[in-house]
């Protein structure tokens, strides 16, 4: 079983939050749903630990449009299947394609402006990053 994290610049808090009178609640849980439910397109992923947020340099991990010290979200997953997401060398192929142009909601807890509010996978504006994980 290979175990990956997910990390992002977009506020995918899980907070549980189904029905709220506080829309930013609910717009983080929706955002949380988006992440889950794109994984979930090629099999069923098995959460590991629930989104948690951290202040980090983010110059080395996502694009240079948002280097410097920002808040990023991120959880731990797996699925049953190795290789899963490869194709030729790149272990993440097809996951950087599923969330490719994904729209999401952004002015929540984020610490960058993006442009437009999509998840982009790779380039000066990358907001999300899958990698492997004990």
């Amino acid at each position: 079983m290979q175990i990956l994290e997910c990390w992002t610049l977009v506020d995918i808090t899980h907070n549980w939050m189904k029905k709220s009178s506080d829309s930013d609640f609910r717009r983080q849980e929706r955002n949380w749903e988006i992440v889950v439910q794109t994984l979930n397109l090629r099999t069923q992923i098995n959460l590991i630990t629930s989104s948690a947020i951290l202040k980090i340099d983010t110059s080395n991990m996502f694009g240079a449009k948002y280097s410097g010290n920002n808040l990023v979200w991120k959880f731990k997953f797996s699925h049953d299947f190795d290789n899963l997401y490869k194709y030729n060398n790149d272990d993440f192929f097809y996951l950087k394609r599923d969330f490719s142009q994904i729209p999401f909601t952004d002015g929540l807890k984020e610490t960058v402006n993006f442009d437009n509010p999509v998840f982009v996978t790779e380039g000066i504006r990358k907001n999300i990053h899958f990698c492997f994980t004990d």
